[in-house]
């Protein structure tokens, strides 16, 4: 069996691969609409562009398996990004924190590259260090919504790593979320991280522009790891578009009074621990592409077909 891979460099752990048999091309077409490092799809959850995309497997009788949804019998994730996403989210929100304090109503900057994990916590540190000067030596107040995920528990390692209190961090999850949202919490807070996963259905916002209208609002930085702002579930309909690295928040919209509110937005936040990301990745991705030419028996892969299979069947 050969598997096709569209990336520059595979992943050291790609080595076990070959290994046990299996035929790797590294290559580029020289016929493509997008460059290797611009294009990747979401389609599973119904974001913009869902069906245009899933139509052409369907219509070239084609299989797509989305490694979002390659799951165990338990319905978790065999293999995801979620630690490292929720860990550089939370660096970039206290980033952007320190930044409003040291620097009112200036642009933030780009975010630096940082060669590893380390690196990035030690200079959100230092920044975190200069800003407590400027709020009276106060530690920001942080609540992380869906505290007991992999992104959340990333969101909160980097919380203790760079520092912050233990009672300055509100950790909720589902138990805490259960009487339905907005949450007078979340205003009440300096720092914002959203760290749940967007499932099928609708659930009340956590939060609305009324609710960070009310007197009193604390909140300066939102974090939205998920990241689904174009989805019709999404639980923090006070932004609808993207931020990136090179302009790391955006402000909420419509604007609100002082104090200012900015919105971290980025689709591809395990980048900025790169290193971390890919190698922790790659090793839990493995054990299933081991199995991958037995896909039709394994459990992981035929669950992955019955999702595209009952997208397949939404599409309009």
């Amino acid at each position: 069996m050969a598997i096709v891979v569209g990336l520059r460099v595979p992943p050291q752990s790609a080595k076990a691969l070959p290994d046990a048999g299996y035929v790797i091309r590294v290559e580029r077409s020289s016929d493509r609409i997008f460059k290797d490092d611009e294009f990747e799809a979401h389609c599973f959850k119904k974001q913009d562009g869902w069906a245009r995309m899933l139509s052409r497997f369907a219509r070239g009788d084609g299989l797509l398996y989305g490694l979002e949804f390659l799951t165990d019998e338990n319905g978790r994730r065999v293999a995801a990004f979620g630690y490292w996403a929720g860990y550089a989210g939370t660096a970039i929100a206290l980033l952007s924190w320190a930044h409003q304090l040291l620097n009112p109503g200036k642009p933030q900057g780009p975010v630096p590259v940082f060669g590893t994990a380390p690196a990035l916590t030690d200079y959100v540190k230092s920044r975190l260090q200069e800003a407590l000067g400027a709020n009276n030596g106060q530690h920001p107040g942080v609540i992380v919504i869906g505290a007991l995920g992999r992104c959340g528990k990333g969101a909160v390692d980097f919380c203790s790593a760079v520092g912050l209190p233990q009672e300055s961090v509100l950790k909720w999850d589902m138990a805490e979320t259960a009487p339905g949202g907005p949450f007078q919490e979340i205003a009440a807070s300096d720092v914002f991280l959203n760290c749940v996963y967007l499932g099928p259905h609708r659930i009340p916002p956590f939060v609305t522009h009324e609710s960070l209208s009310a007197p009193g609002r604390r909140l300066r930085v939102i974090c939205d790891v998920s990241c689904d702002s174009n989805s019709e579930n999404n639980p923090i309909p006070v932004y609808s578009s993207y931020s990136s690295f090179e302009n790391p928040t955006i402000p909420a919209s419509p604007k609100l009074d002082s104090p200012e509110l900015r919105v971290v937005a980025i689709d591809r936040l395990p980048t900025l621990v790169a290193r971390e990301s890919s190698e922790e990745y790659s090793s839990l991705l493995l054990p299933s592409l081991l199995t991958l030419d037995r896909r039709d028996r394994e459990g992981v892969w035929k669950r992955a077909e019955q999702t595209y299979r009952d997208r397949v069947k939404e599409l309009p």
